[in-house]
């Protein structure tokens, strides 16, 4: 019954890693600011830009 369940632990998490998703989101100022964006303690723009996009999120 341990290696059944062992076993169906390792088939499970190697489907659900085939579907994760990687995201993108886009900051954007209305009034033209320039701004930066921190997300999870890491900036993600060297320089403040109005349009700021960030891809490959999971």
């Amino acid at each position: 019954m341990k290696s059944f369940v062992l076993l169906f632990t390792f088939i499970f998490s190697i489907t659900t890693a085939g579907f994760m998703q990687s995201g993108n989101v886009v900051f954007f100022a209305e009034q033209g600011e320039k701004f930066s964006v921190i997300m999870n303690g890491l900036r993600v723009n060297d320089k403040p830009e109005t349009h700021i996009k960030v891809s490959d999120l999971r």
